[in-house]
């Protein structure tokens, strides 16, 4: 059952490249409504919506993945895109210190 939810997810699967960065976006089974989430104004967790994604560095290793509260596609690539640039500050934070020393 959960290798055919996973080839599932496989098959409708969206990759982008952005900045060096892989991000995949995908499709998956919501646990509640999009009415039921946003009626309850935030009191409901782990809320899982229509879709999610992770992010990748360009050394292939995971920075990111976010598979709660994501109800369409253009939200899940707007905040990988906020993930990217977060992880680009960061290394470039990291190089900074290390000339700086």
């Amino acid at each position: 059952m959960e290798q055919m939810r996973r080839l599932r997810k496989r098959e409708k699967m969206k990759t982008f490249r952005e900045k060096g960065y892989v991000i995949k976006i995908w499709e998956q089974e919501p646990n509640v409504s999009y009415e039921e989430a946003f009626e309850n104004d935030g009191s409901l967790h782990n809320i899982h919506g229509t879709h999610a994604y992770e992010v990748f560095n360009p050394r292939g290793e995971s920075i990111h993945k976010d598979e709660e509260d994501m109800w369409d596609e253009d939200a899940c690539y707007q905040n990988a895109c906020q993930d990217v640039d977060a992880d680009l500050e960061e290394v470039s934070y990291d190089i900074y210190k290390g000339i700086a020393q």
